[in-house]
């Protein structure tokens, strides 16, 4: 059956090829007055030819996937999420683990490739890397680079158990005052009477500290810029590090983790991360019976419940209230 003129053609090479039926369309004519004429694929059968130009025509998209590499797509889902703000600094940093598959064409990685590079990092990564290759194939299906998601095909790595975040106990937070006044127990306790993230504290600005409260946080649309009360049994420890300098504490968090934290000497820092403290602190605000929308605004969590929105301009006397009913524990 002739095709009509302009839909382009397939026809068979010579050879032995194990895809012989090439599809071809024309894109009307160039400077040279020739026809600009572009392969879109290799087939096996005219059958799948045909049904490859019949996509094409509904939705050209798909097949121009075909050409672009692993790179260019996870470039643009990258620019995508950029232009929404909406990206993390963790959920950059699990795509950079794909970077061994940027040269290959988007089409030929399969969910073996993902699955090696997800087994060759920690379970904690290979948690964030699914859930980043859930988004890079959701944003392809989106722009019909491709019609499967290889995310749901991909088993990430178990969390061990004893790496599992729990609460400093009130034993615990009492070793730690007893260490007041050394670098690490005072970071310690900002974080589980401020329930900061340990990349917040780390980047937080001088400028941004306040008598009783802070403005910073990263990561989330809820947690950027938000308002961070300060309790009042650490004031004195913010005031020991305040100065000058753009920042509050200068120092990486690789720094911090592992030879600020793990080399402090203090026996209960060896049982948690830094990031206990902040589970520490909305578990102690929990306990404590405060208003769940008011840990959410502390912590930097977004609200879920339909009734949260009603909460979305507390005023900071209630945040700064709300943190001082934790117990000390001196």
């Amino acid at each position: 059956m002739r095709l009509p003129n302009g839909y382009g053609s397939v026809y068979k090479l010579s050879g032995k090829r194990r895809k012989p039926w090439i599809v071809v369309v024309s894109h009307g004519i160039n400077a040279e007055g020739k026809v600009d004429r572009e392969p879109i694929g290799y087939y096996r059968t005219r059958q799948e030819g045909l049904d490859a130009l019949a996509i094409y025509h509904r939705e050209p998209q798909y097949l121009a996937g075909n050409k672009k590499t692993f790179g260019e797509v996870v470039q643009e889902f990258l620019d995508y999420k950029a232009s929404s703000k909406d990206i993390s600094a963790s959920y950059k940093a699990s795509l950079r683990k794909l970077t061994p598959l940027h040269r290959h064409k988007f089409k030929h990685v399969t969910a073996h490739d993902l699955q090696l590079i997800m087994d060759s990092t920690t379970p904690s990564v290979s948690q964030v890397l699914k859930a980043a290759i859930k988004g890079l194939y959701k944003f392809a299906m989106m722009n019909s680079y491709t019609s499967t998601n290889l995310a749901d095909a991909l088993t990430p790595q178990a969390v061990d158990k004893s790496t599992l975040h729990y609460p400093f106990s009130p034993e615990e937070i009492h070793e730690l005052w007893q260490h007041e006044g050394g670098f690490t127990a005072d970071m310690a306790l900002i974080l589980i009477f401020t329930g900061m993230r340990i990349g917040e504290l780390l980047t937080l600005k001088n400028s941004n500290i306040h008598e009783d409260y802070m403005i910073g946080g990263i990561k989330t649309k809820a947690g950027k810029d938000r308002v961070i009360p300060i309790h009042d049994a650490i004031k004195p420890i913010i005031q020991r590090y305040q100065s000058d300098k753009e920042l509050f504490v200068s120092m990486s968090t690789s720094n911090f983790r592992e030879h600020r934290w793990k080399n402090s000497g203090i026996p209960c820092l060896q049982k948690h991360t830094p990031h206990d403290g902040r589970h520490t602190c909305e578990t102690m605000l929990n306990n404590a019976n405060v208003n769940k929308v008011i840990i959410q605004r502390i912590i930097g969590h977004a609200g879920s419940d339909v009734d949260d929105s009603v909460y979305t301009h507390k005023t900071k006397e209630q945040l700064i209230e709300a943190i001082n009913v934790l117990p000390t524990y001196k």
